[in-house]
């Protein structure tokens, strides 16, 4: 899936798990004209990620675990998925993904064809 094919919302308030690539993020955080991407991944990918986008006011990038989401209950409107289901533990990311996302929101995106990149 393309982020052109995810029909984001100028306020979405969007997490995306795992670290997309670069173009992927900019996509999205031009969309995001009152909104908010919070990308979250291992520290490392982080901090590249962090170096990458730190012009981009909208774009917060945090080290976390999809299992652990580091994010309080029913913030978030959309959540992206880069590995779609691959995950470890994959119970324990859905039930993640579900308390973080706002009632009414909808279903998860999966985006597995998106590689990460950075």
């Amino acid at each position: 899936m393309r982020l052109r094919a995810i029909d984001l919302k100028p306020d979405d308030k969007v997490l995306i798990l795992g670290i997309p690539e670069a173009e992927f993020v900019r996509d999205a955080a031009a969309r995001l004209m009152h909104g908010m991407l919070v990308v979250i991944g291992d520290d490392e990918a982080v901090g590249a990620a962090r170096r990458e986008f730190r012009e981009l006011v909208n774009v917060m990038c945090m080290p976390g675990s999809p299992d652990e989401i580091p994010w309080h209950d029913g913030f978030f409107t959309r959540v992206i998925d880069t590995r779609a289901g691959a995950w470890p533990n994959p119970d324990r990311v859905a039930a993640e993904i579900s308390r973080v996302l706002a009632s009414g929101s909808g279903s998860p995106d999966a985006t597995r064809g998106l590689s990460p990149a950075l």
